[in-house]
């Protein structure tokens, strides 16, 4: 990684990454040129015990002297809200960092105001994953107050355990005034909220390829399914179809190249349909002479 310049994304998740090594890749990265790095679920050391403040502190050090990476992947480390803090106390003076990743950790409110506090700062944050970690409508309206001054496209807050007054909270900000354009709410308790995204996705502030919800009504009442609006994995290992990343190099690799313009996917749908129409009845014409 250290002599090695030509690597941009390296994925080592969910391999048995052991303490010992954990250290290498951290003592690597503080002069690779390293772009993207996945390091979620370690394993625990002895009788099951992961000191996860311990590699909060290492992390937050490492992204304190590191110039170059712009996509950090930390799921699985039984993160705490106190470990968050700790970890971005040298974290905060990062100024290349666009997304992070904290999902299946157990950051709670407490957690999120700390990440809050470092959004005020103006980071270069552009993406926040926060999926299953125990946040409630405390953080998600805290959360709320300083989106607006941020610079995130994307929120993942899906699978807490934000009741419908969060989820207000959070959209709201968002039909008034905030960047973000790809959401995942999924998981958590979405009942008159939906009507909230109907008129969102009416209004055009976001497009329902990019959001994880799609409401839909019955008797008059409002409520909302699961849309499959993940590209992550595909953005990452499937040869991009288009330039869009190379004209705007800003976008992270999360988001993909279908949910950046998903107008002109479906036109190139119907337009491939009608191809497929036209075939079948030069077949069936073939077959009747």
């Amino acid at each position: 990684m250290i002599i090695n310049s030509s690597i941009d994304h390296l994925d080592v998740a969910e391999i048995d990454i052991t303490t010992s090594s954990f250290f290498y890749f951290m003592s690597a990265l503080k002069s690779s040129s390293l772009k993207i790095i996945d390091l979620s679920r370690p394993i625990p050391q002895i009788n099951n015990y992961l000191d996860s403040e311990y590699f909060a502190r290492i992390i937050g050090s490492m992204l304190k002297i590191n110039t170059n990476l712009t996509e950090l992947h930390l799921q699985k480390y039984n993160f705490s809200c106190h470990d968050i803090e700790s970890m971005l106390i040298d974290a905060k003076f990062n100024k290349t960092l666009q997304l992070i990743d904290l999902g299946c950790n157990n950051i709670g409110d407490h957690g999120l105001e700390s990440i809050c506090n470092w959004i005020c700062e103006n980071p270069a944050l552009s993406g926040l994953i926060l999926s299953h970690n125990i946040i409630t409508d405390t953080g998600a309206r805290a959360l709320s107050f300083v989106l607006p001054f941020s610079k995130i496209i994307l929120l993942d807050v899906s699978y807490n355990k934000i009741k419908d007054n969060g989820i207000k909270d959070i959209l709201n900000i968002i039909n008034n005034s905030t960047s973000i354009r790809y959401l995942r709410i999924y998981g958590n308790t979405i009942s008159s909220s939906a009507e909230i995204i109907e008129r969102i996705l009416e209004s055009g502030v976001l497009e329902q390829d990019n959001l994880d919800v799609k409401p839909y009504k019955v008797d008059g009442k409002f409520y909302a399914a699961h849309y499959p609006a993940d590209h992550y994995k595909q953005r990452y290992y499937n040869v991009p179809q288009s330039n869009l990343y190379s004209q705007n190099p800003t976008i992270f690799a999360y988001v993909d190249a279908a949910a950046i313009k998903p107008k002109q996917r479906r036109i190139s749908h119907r337009v491939n349909r009608r191809l497929i129409g036209t075939k079948l009845k030069t077949v069936e014409c073939k077959k009747s002479c």
